[in-house]
């Protein structure tokens, strides 16, 4: 009872307001992009619950019974990420001692393990020389998948920088990383610089948003500057796969760059460094 009120959490509450406390309280250290996951998937699971129910009487058994009920239509991808999801929830609510579920047995399917899929260097290198640089769209994509084996950003990552966050004078910057929330150093080669400059050198001239990547102008909108989406580049990609006979996507180069390194001696230290890992 002290902790409750030292908390001002009422005595019972619905689901649906466990599930907003719990929202507010993600998002302090959460990405947006995490909790836009977690609001969608609570709201279905409030949906079938009820949302009157409250979550006091909340069992391990009406988790069950939702995720048989998920099996109908779900991949089991998206099955394992409603059980992290409620699971990260009820463990929430269990330190405040508003519910007695067990979170620790919520759990999705087994999936098979796989090798995840990789960008080779012979690969990186048919990719970098189907581009031409001196088309400026096409440079873009060239520049954009360099930045993407050098530095082993995630796609988000790079397409979240500024103008204002390269110096010309330097090939590296520092970037926020999209988990973790913390600040690290990203490096390239000259090789990627000169490409960098050149891009720079037709960017600037176009006009002064701030992004460093912009969506191609439309023939029905020649002056929009919007950011480019990282749904784009999923799409160059799999476009420039198609044509050269094997799978590309945006994370893939992030994997290839952590097997390249490993390949030529680096150990879990370097990985880490590279990949931005907290461990």
């Amino acid at each position: 009872p002290v902790r409750l009120f030292s908390t001002g959490l009422s005595c019972s509450m619905t689901i649906d307001e466990s599930i907003n406390l719990f929202i507010r309280s993600c998002s302090i250290r959460l990405s947006p992009r995490t909790i836009k996951t977690y609001q969608n998937n609570l709201k279905k699971f409030a949906t079938y619950l009820g949302s009157e129910k409250e979550l006091e009487s909340l069992t391990n058994w009406d988790i069950e019974n939702f995720q048989i009920h998920l099996q109908t239509g779900y991949s089991e991808k998206t099955q394992n990420n409603y059980a992290s999801t409620i699971r990260a929830y009820t463990k929430y609510w269990y330190a405040y001692r508003k519910t007695t579920v067990a979170w620790e047995l919520i759990k999705g399917p087994r999936i098979p393990e796989k090798l995840a899929n990789f960008i080779t260097p012979d690969n990186f290198e048919k990719i970098s020389e189907s581009l031409d640089e001196n088309e400026y769209y096409q440079l873009t994509k060239k520049l954009i998948f360099h930045l993407l084996w050098n530095t082993g950003m995630r796609i988000g990552e790079l397409m979240s920088l500024n103008l204002s966050d390269i110096d010309t004078t330097k090939t590296y910057t520092h970037i926020m990383t999209e988990k973790s929330r913390k600040l690290r150093v990203v490096m390239w080669n000259e090789q990627c610089h000169k490409l960098l400059i050149r891009y720079l050198g037709v960017r600037v001239c176009l006009n002064q948003g701030p992004e460093l990547f912009q969506t191609p102008p439309h023939p029905r909108y020649k002056d929009r500057t919007t950011r480019l989406t990282s749904r784009s580049v999923q799409r160059w990609s799999r476009e420039l796969g198609t044509i050269l006979g094997f799978r590309v996507n945006p994370h893939a180069f992030r994997h290839g760059k952590c097997h390249y390194v490993l390949a030529n001696g680096g150990d879990r230290h370097h990985i880490q460094a590279i990949a931005g890992h907290s461990s």
